[in-house]
């Protein structure tokens, strides 16, 4: 090549994007040059889901490379989604499709075809260094050789196709608009996955995410997605273990018996998602370079294709005049906004790492139980309808309808729905088990430690807005005394959140009776924290029997105790409602952290922000506005328990602005022989901020009453 070449169309960047426009300009009869960084034909981009959306199938066709894509081994693709409310499967039959191939096979397919192209001229092992100007337009590219040599190539148009992490777009000072991607991932590539009818296979595990895709030569990708802060440090511990625990876990997931990695594992740390502003005259963007989202939905495969075409088709005819170049360079730019801006920030606003939205719940739980449905949802997952066609009035009114006629299985979608929630997690202290039970109707979550079946327990009970996970560390070394059990209350956690139950003191202190004779436990050690600490001893006022010691950590009977400021507004109609539709995240961590002046890990208030959903928002207010009188069913406890002479330890964080330190002194009104822990650096949750302090008050003391402890009949 000379040292000053001219061309038609100056195409930066062999990849998807840059191969398929520079194939369709030469056929359009304009003279192409692909430059390409790297110089070994056989390269290939390593970060990809290699799912290419049903959307990009008719440019694969027109271009010519459907066959060779087969020939190669490529799968076409499908997909199946499993959430809590069951699997959505697309019904037999004709369907759209894509492929599913690595790039390890795409990339040389694409930058074969491109340089076998008459009128492209395929330059490897040249890397952009500058671009050529004339005044504020752009007219071609510099380019420097693996020798070091430095040529120019003119051009009416450049094409930067050079990826999200664009040299050309530097060289410009184009940036982008940026809007955050709180999640991260991992994959590697196995082999030995059966992988029945080559299904792509998606666990929406809410918030998390994991999926199977089958590709070329039996080979399957398996990646693992999940919020960045909440698990990065957990899951870089042991990357390849993880990835394989968290498919053992799966619901329904893969078969991994025979299954061999065959790759390093491949993460995707910190992709921001961006949209690349408008560039000067004479350059334009395509492919990652314009466009880049979360790898989680697998689009940027398709969009490459897709975009690269719309390109062509906008500009080809239109390279002669400066006017008409500019005129079909935005045309093209009003196409990739029509046609992807919805989805692409439907994409991105999934990628913070959030729960399902309401419009979400609706759609995958009816697709879950309706074909037509189904197919909606698996022609919006392969980018194949657009947005509007989704959340139509038409289609948000049948799954309406469908979730309205359809009997749903309540007790199997909170079994699926706790599942969920702890396939990509952390393993657990040594001895803990997990299941639910259901009670009354309501299925909870129970962790449980120590001998299965004993009758005596230690049973913890948490509070507002906790769960049993509040207490996983101290459940496992209660478990090495004897039994200790931990359960979700209703209207919390993950436990069933119906609008129809007692949500007072008397009916979860019944509940909890039911739990224990469900569980079999005849003796219970009660562990009590914040509202817990009512239930727990309104049950064992009525059950003095079975009441065998109490641990309160921060509650108790709260003689003589004035509401703060958060009841408060829980308990004041409409004023409540609005309080609780305004807790968004940032909001909800900082009212946690008042109540912990010294701080509470980031995943502890990520899970319980995670829990606090409308059926937990419920539970708070129906509580809140059923317990205004604190004083007077205090005393009737007093009264009960002050009879009853069992062992009590009272802890308490010295800095809790709820309930003030004052009352840990004042247990002894009830409890005249009670231990009292103050810890003086800990907030409302000590057992949080210093478990060490917490664990070590509390074993040798539970020691020491499970020891003691025998039935006496009456108190």
């Amino acid at each position: 090549m000379e040292s000053n070449s001219s061309f038609d169309v100056a195409v930066v960047g062999g990849s998807i994007a840059g191969s398929t426009a520079a194939t369709l300009f030469a056929r359009k009869g304009l003279k192409v040059a692909l430059i390409e960084a790297r110089a070994n034909p056989d390269a290939y981009k390593a970060l990809c889901t290699h799912f290419i959306q049903p959307s990009a199938t008719p440019t694969i066709q027109r271009l010519g490379i459907a066959e060779k894509l087969e020939e190669a081994g490529a799968v076409r693709n499908s997909l199946e989604m499993w959430n809590r409310w069951g699997w959505i499967r697309r019904p037999e039959g004709e369907a759209a499709y894509g492929y599913s191939i690595r790039r390890e096979a795409l990339d040389p397919i694409l930058r074969a075809t491109a340089a076998e192209t008459p009128g492209v001229t395929y330059l490897p092992g040249r890397t952009a260094t500058g671009l050529v100007r004339d005044g504020s337009r752009v007219i071609g590219v510099e380019v420097r050789d693996s020798g070091g040599r430095v040529s120019s190539i003119s051009a009416a148009l450049v094409v930067a196709a050079d990826g999200r992490h664009s040299k050309l777009a530097e060289l410009a000072g184009v940036g982008a608009r940026k809007l955050p991607n709180k999640r991260s991932g991992y994959f590697a590539y196995y082999e030995g996955i059966p992988n029945p009818g080559n299904a792509a296979r998606t666990w929406f595990l809410d918030p998390d995410v994991a999926y199977v895709f089958p590709n070329e030569d039996g080979i399957s990708v398996l990646a693992c997605m999940f919020g960045r802060k909440e698990k990065l440090d957990w899951f870089k511990k042991d990357l390849a273990g993880n990835i394989r625990r968290t498919f053992e876990r799966l619901p329904d997931g893969p078969d991994l018996s025979n299954a061999k990695q065959i790759s390093k594992v491949i993460g995707a740390v910190d992709l921001p998602n961006f949209w690349r502003n408008s560039p000067p005259e004479g350059l334009v963007f395509t492919g990652d370079a314009m466009v880049s989202s979360d790898p989680l939905f697998g689009v940027g495969c398709g969009w490459a294709f897709q975009e690269a075409e719309w390109l062509v088709e906008c500009t080809a005819g239109r390279l002669g005049s400066r006017d008409e170049l500019k005129d079909a360079v935005a045309a093209y730019r009003r196409t990739v906004r029509k046609e992807l801006l919805a989805h692409y920030l439907m994409v991105n606003e999934y990628s913070l790492n959030r729960r399902y939205n309401p419009a979400e719940k609706l759609l995958f739980s009816a697709a879950a139980k309706d074909p037509k449905l189904a197919n909606v949802i698996h022609d919006f997952g392969g980018r194949v309808i657009p947005v509007k066609k989704l959340v139509s009035p038409v289609t948000m009114g049948r799954a309406a309808i469908v979730n309205l006629r359809s009997r749903s299985d309540k007790e199997l979608t909170a079994r699926n729905r706790v599942h969920a929630s702890r396939v990509m997690s952390p393993p657990d202290e040594p001895g803990l088990r997990r299941r639910t039970i259901e009670v009354a109707g309501i299925v909870s979550p129970v962790i449980e430690s120590g001998p299965d079946g004993s009758r005596e327990a230690v049973v913890f009970v948490h509070g507002n807005p906790g769960s049993s996970e509040d207490y996983a560390g101290l459940v496992a070394e209660a478990g090495k005394l004897g039994r200790a059990v931990a359960v979700d209350m209703p209207g919390f956690g993950r436990a069933g959140k119906p609008a129809g139950f007692n949500y007072t003191v008397e009916g979860y202190a019944a509940h909890l009776g039911k739990i224990l004779i469900h569980l079999g436990v005849d003796r219970a050690h009660l562990v009590a924290h914040d509202f817990g600490g009512p239930w727990a001893l309104a049950w064992a006022a009525a059950n003095p029997e079975a009441y065998a010691s109490a641990t309160l950590i921060d509650t108790g009977v709260l003689l003589g105790y004035r509401w703060h400021y958060l009841a408060k507004i829980w308990q004041t109609p409409v004023v409540g409602e609005l309080f609780n539709a305004m807790a968004t995240a940032p909001a909800f961590r900082l009212l946690l952290r008042h109540g912990n002046s010294g701080g509470l890990p980031r995943p502890f208030l990520d899970r319980m922000y995670g829990d606090f959903d409308r059926g937990t928002k419920r539970a708070v207010l129906k509580l809140y506005r059923a317990t205004r009188d604190v004083d007077t069913p205090s005393q009737r406890l007093r009264a009960v328990l002050a009879g009853i002479e069992r062992p009590v330890l009272v802890i308490w964080g010295k800095k809790d602005p709820y309930l003030g330190y004052q009352f840990a002194e004042g247990q002894k009104v009830t409890f005249p022989n009670a231990r009292v822990v103050v810890l003086e650096k800990s907030g409302h949750w000590p057992f949080v901020d210093n478990p060490e302090a917490v664990r070590d008050a509390m074993i040798p003391f539970l020691s020491k009453a499970m020891k003691e402890s025998s039935p006496v009949a009456g108190g």
